[in-house]
């Protein structure tokens, strides 16, 4: 979700998580968040995430049947749409959503979902062509075909694919101040983040759906957690929100970096996000993952070396 609010806040809540939840905020880099000076690894971080979303999208087309959130609809159409920014519509919202929050208050709020996953009463699987096919192997091109039947479920997809790469610099001796990486390849996350919670929630705000399929992908696993919404935890986020805009975004007023010690319900908020991430188990372990060229990663390893 889009908000601009000062980053010395974001680390202050960043430092919170990581007491109350250790393992699950391994990886997530507080704000601002330079992690060289010349910017190299941000760059690659980017790279590597972007590259890999339509290999998630992919597991999961793949491995739909050992995914239960998605086995469920077994038997039905599926059909896989990409998504972009979407803004919050009051009108898609659940009434309880929006109880005590005057949404006219409200800054202008949006959410960018990688994919929406939808299952009709029909019984074939088709992709939208505005995805990209070329990264999606094994699908049939004849089952690409318009799709029939109402709409049974849908869900939105959020795809993160940590990069396995980690920065190293060289502390000492001829080669002091030289920068290199080291591969680690079981990077899929076992657990979900604050980061990665709050991100859910609101792709299905703005969707309008009540599930997320969140997929951790990682160099050789990918982890699935389904996410279902919580409609007290989005009303309490709103709120939040609103005493935002009221006291800073309204007046054009610049937040002091530790604005959100004043909020009304701060405490009770950040606890029950807390408590609702440590309830987000992994739903499925998907092994040997595979990248855009087909091979799993340890593929190139024993591919032979050229002469």
């Amino acid at each position: 979700m889009t908000l601009g609010i000062p980053s010395c806040d974001g680390a202050r809540m960043h430092q919170a998580f990581s007491q109350a939840m250790p393992d699950a905020m391994q990886g997530i880099t507080p704000p601002p968040a330079p992690l060289d000076t010349d910017g190299l690894h941000a760059a690659l971080r980017m790279e590597w995430g972007t590259g890999h979303e339509p290999n998630g999208i992919q597991a999961l087309l793949e491995n739909a049947d050992a995914i239960p959130c998605m086995a469920a609809y077994r038997g039905l159409q599926m059909r896989v749409y990409q998504r972009g920014m979407h803004t919050l519509d009051p009108a898609s919202l659940p009434s309880a959503v929006l109880e005590g929050v005057a949404f006219h208050s409200l800054p202008l709020l949006g959410s960018s979902p990688d994919a929406e996953i939808q299952f009709h009463d029909a019984s074939d699987s088709v992709l939208e062509s505005g995805l990209d096919r070329s990264s999606l192997r094994g699908l049939d091109p004849r089952r690409l075909g318009p799709v029939h039947g109402g709409v049974v479920k849908r869900m939105a997809v959020e795809v993160k694919a940590p990069c396995p790469f980690y920065p190293m610099l060289s502390t000492g001796g001829a080669g002091k101040g030289r920068q290199w990486y080291v591969f680690r390849p079981r990077n899929a996350v076992t657990s979900l983040s604050p980061t990665y919670f709050v991100q859910c929630q609101a792709h299905m705000l703005v969707l309008g759906v009540d599930t997320c399929v969140f997929v951790s992908h990682g160099a050789e696993r990918a982890n699935v957690f389904e996410v279902p919404l919580d409609v007290g935890w989005c009303n309490m986020m709103l709120r939040q929100l609103q005493q935002v805009g009221s006291a800073y975004l309204a007046p054009g007023l610049l937040p002091p970096g530790d604005f959100g010690d004043a909020l009304g319900g701060r405490a009770q908020f950040l606890g029950r996000t807390v408590s609702l991430c440590q309830g987000c188990k992994v739903d499925a372990r998907l092994e040997g993952v595979r990248g855009p060229d087909g091979l799993r990663f340890h593929d190139h390893d024993a591919s032979p070396a050229s002469s």
